[in-house]
């Protein structure tokens, strides 16, 4: 059986996520675990604790688990399909599994980032590794973003990113157009353009009154 540690990042300010953590973390059977990390944990409630979140879901993570799923508390995660897809996988062997969302780029490199929103699983080999790059001072990490950080720090590992969301998406979305897209596993370049993405895909969503039930009803049951 694989053994996840799900490491689902949160805030005070999104409290109201929490019932879709509920929806799907029920899921989760032992061995595997869920946790949640907050701003009081990381000391810090604005937008750039999101990297030290991450920071800490790694510097705790403990060898007994062969994976370290890192989502978003508006991530939803099957955790079953989740399990299948890692369960032929060696846990200590470098891999790191999720939503490609696009490629990045410095002065001289060009690396593809992870989705943080969808989550991504972090085999035990890989997340060791960052943790003891951060232990021993050698985590470089970016300015504002935590998706950038894990990125930047897994290429200069040669640890390439897998695309695979079959598991996860990432809802709800600031719009039903984004979650509409997400849910139904749109080509990973779309992600890339979420924020722009046409209204008229999703007209019967417009009014909805609550995006979390709007997802619920229409979106979890064609995921379970």
């Amino acid at each position: 059986m694989v053994k996840i540690d799900y490491a689902i990042q949160t805030s005070e300010r999104t409290r109201d996520r929490l019932t879709l953590c509920e929806n799907w973390t029920r899921h989760v059977q032992k061995p595997s675990t869920v946790r949640f990390i907050s701003d009081e944990q990381v000391g810090r409630g604005d937008y750039l604790s999101a990297i030290d979140k991450t920071i800490f879901a790694i510097d705790t993570f403990q060898v007994r688990y062969d994976w370290l799923y890192i989502v978003d508390d508006d991530g939803y995660v099957v955790p079953r399909r989740l399990e299948l897809r890692l369960i032929d996988l060696d846990p200590d062997e470098h891999h790191a599994i999720g939503c490609v969302q696009g490629v990045l780029s410095n002065e001289t490199h060009k690396f593809p980032a992870l989705h943080g929103g969808c989550g991504y699983a972090l085999s035990r080999a890989t997340a060791l590794a960052l943790q003891q790059r951060h232990w021993h001072g050698e985590l470089v990490r970016h300015h504002r973003s935590s998706d950038a950080t894990v990125a930047i720090n897994l290429h200069l590992m040669r640890v390439i990113p897998e695309n695979d969301s079959r598991f996860t998406c990432n809802a709800p979305a600031e719009d039903a157009t984004e979650t509409f897209i997400a849910c139904h596993k749109a080509k990973p370049e779309d992600y890339a353009r979420l924020n722009s993405a046409q209204p008229n895909i999703v007209e019967a969503s417009e009014a909805k009154p609550n995006k979390i039930e709007w997802f619920r009803k229409n979106v979890v049951k064609s995921l379970v």
